[in-house]
């Protein structure tokens, strides 16, 4: 009788210990975000010079108030040239419902106008994107209270991404990257056809980003110069 006690009292202390085990979370959970590629919208063409201009001031004034509501996290637009000539720029908005990200930019001038169009795809990663949000913000009080003129362009720089096909294979190509200090934040894009994978890299341009990969290590992939605030490359900096 003692034997099946102590037999059933190890059952059920290893039952316990599998069901705590495959309950335990996840060491570094990646957060899901929405990210938005902005590309050519289907009535681009028949927009004067006036109306663009216009479109475009009503663009950046939408991003500003997204960006202050805590809704756009980063942006910025892609260098020339690239893989796609549709493709102008991204957004990476702070939620993970599609529904509510297609809210958001559907409040933007130029999808209004359809100067724009949207892709939207989760994405998920361990960094902490609001970093670079809210140094940005602390950056922009600082320079408001100066009374200092702070141009836009002075607080931008270039950057390299990376859209991988090949998920795992990417991760394993930029482990030098990584060792370098050159990667400022990589994760998973799903169900976009443009990549698995995408990496921002802390480059000046994609020739610099391919001496430093090597050719063919990643696969089938795009690799695309990209602008963005200054501010983004302090991403990887957290935490240190």
């Amino acid at each position: 009788m003692l034997h099946v006690q102590r037999l059933a009292f190890l059952l059920a202390l290893l039952a316990t210990s599998t069901f705590s085990c495959r309950a335990a979370p996840p060491a570094n959970p990646k957060k899901a975000y929405s990210f938005v590629f902005l590309v050519t919208g289907p009535k681009a063409a028949e927009k004067t010079s006036e109306e663009n201009r216009t479109i475009m001031t009503g663009h950046m004034a939408n991003m500003k108030r997204l960006s202050e509501e805590g809704m756009l996290l980063i942006a910025g637009p892609f260098a020339k040239p690239t893989p796609d000539d549709q493709l102008r720029g991204i957004f990476i908005l702070d939620t993970p419902e599609i529904t509510t990200a297609r809210a958001w930019v559907q409040t933007d001038p130029g999808v209004e106008a359809g100067a724009f169009a949207t892709e939207i795809v989760p994405f998920r990663t361990d960094a902490p994107l609001k970093r670079s949000l809210e140094l940005f913000k602390a950056e922009t009080a600082e320079i408001e209270k100066s009374g200092k003129p702070g141009g836009l362009t002075d607080r931008i720089r270039p950057y390299a991404m990376i859209l991988a096909q090949d998920g795992e294979r990417a991760e394993r190509a930029i482990a030098k990257a990584h060792a370098e200090d050159k990667v400022i934040f990589a994760g998973n894009l799903e169900g976009s056809p443009r990549g698995s994978y995408l990496a921002i890299l802390d480059v000046k341009d994609t020739s610099e980003a391919e001496a430093l990969l090597g050719s063919g290590s990643l696969g089938e992939k795009d690799l695309v110069g990209w602008w963005s605030a200054k501010t983004v490359a302090e991403i990887a900096k957290a935490g240190k």
